[in-house]
């Protein structure tokens, strides 16, 4: 019977300390529910806060597209192999090409210009950023147009790799 009542009291020991230790558990698991609803909140308001940036960011893209557009500046973009990764509006009016079919050309491709104009421009670009001048050429295009062209090359601010090429129409000039 003593050997009854010790396994007994061992057996309410036992059971009074996991009752214990579950109450300290969920008052854990209650104190980190509660952390992870404030960051759940958080974040949805972060979330909410960079989608408004994004669209804020977008309305910006599409104004200074426009305002590049209406400027009848061609812009081109190209990646450090010269691969073409933009083309604005203006260029792909003057070039006769689809915004599609630029991206991924090499510009020395996509731009219809002799090997010398092709050798003075690649020059400028190796040159200096405040020692670049314009470089006047004519674009001639497949259907017979013809444009009298400055372009102006610069390094892209954000990666000087990239190339930012502007076309200036001076046939009117």
């Amino acid at each position: 019977f003593a050997f009854a009542a010790i396994g007994f009291g061992f057996y309410r020991l036992r059971v009074r300390g996991l009752r214990r230790r579950a109450f300290e558990l969920e008052a854990k698991v209650a104190e980190r529910t509660s952390e992870v609803e404030a960051q759940k909140t958080q974040l949805t308001e972060n979330n909410e806060k960079l989608d408004a940036l994004n669209r804020q960011m977008g309305r910006a893209n599409d104004d200074m597209l426009s305002v590049l557009n209406q400027l009848r500046l061609g812009v081109a973009i190209s990646e450090k192999g010269g691969a073409v990764s933009f083309l604005s509006q203006a260029a792909q009016n003057f070039l006769n090409v689809s915004e599609h079919e630029a991206v991924g050309a090499d510009w020395t491709k996509l731009l219809p210009l002799t090997e010398e104009e092709k050798a003075r421009i690649k020059f400028v670009s190796a040159l200096p950023q405040k020692q670049r001048s314009r470089v006047p050429v004519q674009l001639r295009i497949e259907d017979g147009r013809r444009y009298q062209m400055e372009i102006e090359v610069q390094d892209d601010p954000r990666e000087v790799e990239r190339k930012i090429f502007y076309l200036y129409d001076v046939s009117e000039i």
